[in-house]
């Protein structure tokens, strides 16, 4: 093969190894603004839920120096929630069900 042949293949080469380097650098680039974003993003809404716990919370005084009544009040109302929460669970389930009986017909 003539000398000039080679010459080619290796400006070619060398061509494409530049191409590649810079096609990853530009990349790389581009991930990083993303996740740099996705990290503002992320601290953002945790600083949101820091926020609205604080806010939403009254300060409680501590369950045994309580009376027995508001004691037996406030368990009679968290099971009260957790009942809601069973009985909302059990009608979407009853939903999804009957959607997915009417797909198989």
């Amino acid at each position: 093969m003539p000398w000039w042949i080679w010459l080619i293949l290796a400006l070619a080469m060398l061509a494409v190894l530049i191409a590649g380097v810079v096609y990853v650098i530009m990349h790389g680039l581009r991930a990083l603004q993303l996740v740099q974003q996705v990290g503002e993003e992320v601290s953002d809404r945790m600083g949101q839920m820091n926020v609205g716990e604080t806010s939403s919370r009254s300060p409680q005084r501590p369950i045994f120096t309580e009376p027995l009544q508001v004691a037996a009040d406030r368990y009679a109302e968290a099971h009260a929630q957790v009942d809601v929460h069973k009985r909302k669970k059990q009608e979407r389930h009853m939903r999804i069900w009957r959607r997915w009986a009417q797909f198989n017909k």
